[in-house]
């Protein structure tokens, strides 16, 4: 057998085929039968699943990592700490957001004060220029069209 290359995986699940027929569990230990050359299971064989049930109740020592502390519990009691710190720093990193909003918001209404600068007025003001623009352009489309006139009538 070559070994895994799989790093870690993102999540767990049980097969369809064995959460509907849990009989098919392997619970004992893979034997070899020398005679016949094959490897086999023996139907009365619940080595595997008693060893699995004593380390799953038995108490462990789990080195400290990732903020929680080096403590002896069973894998229940790990795994409950694991989702209780997640759940933790969950609560906190939503509370520091709604804190980050809550000071962005104020900041942008603040700096919108500090400006002074009045969305409405500054659009009316620009329609205005426009309309000089235009105007002005008028004025100089019509100069121009007088000036061709006046060159006509000079030629």
């Amino acid at each position: 057998m070559e070994p895994s290359e799989a790093v870690a995986a993102t999540s767990f699940h049980v097969r369809n085929d064995l959460v509907e027929s849990p009989g098919k569990v392997s619970s004992g230990q893979v034997l070899y039968d020398s005679g016949s050359g094959e490897y086999f299971i023996s139907a009365a064989d619940n080595t595997i699943a008693t060893k699995l049930a004593e380390k799953l109740s038995s108490n462990i020592t789990f080195e400290s990592a990732g903020g929680i502390t080096t403590n002896t519990m069973s894998f229940a009691e790990y795994s409950a700490s694991i989702v209780s710190k997640t759940a933790t720093l969950i609560d906190n990193n939503e509370a520091l957001m709604d804190s980050q909003s809550a000071l962005t918001d104020s900041l942008t209404i603040k700096a919108a004060e500090i400006s002074d600068v009045n969305l409405d007025e500054e659009l009316s003001q620009l329609i205005v220029f426009q309309q000089s623009y235009s105007a002005a352009a008028k004025v100089i489309s019509s100069i121009v069209e007088m000036l061709d006139i006046l060159n006509d009538m000079v030629r």
